[in-house]
């Protein structure tokens, strides 16, 4: 008996290291889950995050009275690590918009992930909102919280109509964007359009009072979409850049071209500006 006992004990403490080792990868594997900011305006706290984890930035979800919200995350020296955002009347008005926010790697249709990891250190946690808002992206291991932003942090955010030419399918608009201090920016076109067959768009950063957009010297970018024959479509077009400004290359004051041409039947076109 007392063979047959310590026989036992031994098997039973083997099993229980077993189990120890199997159990461990399971204790130490991040969660999916979610990062959730909450408040009525522009703000950031402060996080600490003790190990890599993970912000999936095209799976963002917003309910807001405002006009827009969004996400930022910014390192110790406020350099703008991760930006997602939406605009509350472009989801209205095609709910398929809201899978398709403002990120720092434009999402696809195809599905492509803007997924960033951070390293274990400080960081911010900046509300981008001029409303009521809950905001949040996928996230994993120390990201996966709730936050109530409550320092203030204002955000330039400018969503206009552009305006349209008179008897031509065309808008267009001129944003001025101060980038004297700025840590990062977008500027973009999202176009709504009905029965679509083909459209351009031509958008830059130019010298202030440019009337065109140089492509030589200019940031910025042209580009077109057609149904290629299909049946004439509805839906949205969104066209942006997105730069963080971490060195002072293209600090200044610039003037934004925005200007869209498309062959369908009257469509709204927003024009769009974030400075952080």
């Amino acid at each position: 008996m007392a063979g047959t006992s310590t026989r036992l004990r031994a098997l039973l403490g083997a099993a229980a290291v077993v189990a120890g080792l199997v159990a461990v990868p399971g204790a130490s594997a991040a969660p999916a889950g979610r990062l959730t900011l909450v408040g009525d305006r522009d703000a950031v706290s402060e996080m600490v995050v003790r190990r890599g984890s993970d912000v999936v930035l095209d799976d963002l979800r917003i309910r807001t009275k405002g006009t827009h919200a969004g996400i930022a995350i910014q390192d110790a020296k406020g350099r703008v690590l991760a930006f997602s955002l939406n605009v509350r009347r472009w989801i209205e008005a095609h709910p398929a918009a809201a899978e398709f926010p403002i990120t720092t790697t434009q999402a696809t249709p195809t599905g492509s992930t803007a997924r960033i990891t951070l390293a274990p250190g400080r960081y911010r946690l900046r509300l981008i909102t001029d409303g009521a808002t809950t905001v949040s992206v996928g996230a994993t291991g120390d990201l996966v919280r709730t936050a109530r932003p409550r320092t203030p942090a204002p955000a330039d955010v400018r969503i206009r109509e552009i305006t349209n030419a008179q008897g031509l399918p065309v808008g267009s608009g001129v944003e001025r964007m101060d980038l004297r201090r700025a840590q990062a920016y977008v500027f973009g076109i999202h176009t709504e359009a009905h029965a679509h067959q083909a459209s351009a768009a031509n958008f830059c950063l130019a010298s202030v009072g440019a009337t065109v957009c140089d492509p030589t010297g200019d940031i910025g970018g042209t580009t077109t979409k057609t149904t290629a024959g299909a049946t004439p479509n509805e839906g949205f077009l969104r066209r942006s850049i997105y730069s963080p400004l971490g060195a002072p290359d293209n600090r200044g004051i610039y003037d934004a071209l925005l200007r869209d041409a498309s062959v369908d039947l009257p469509a709204r076109r927003d024009s769009i500006v974030v400075i952080l």
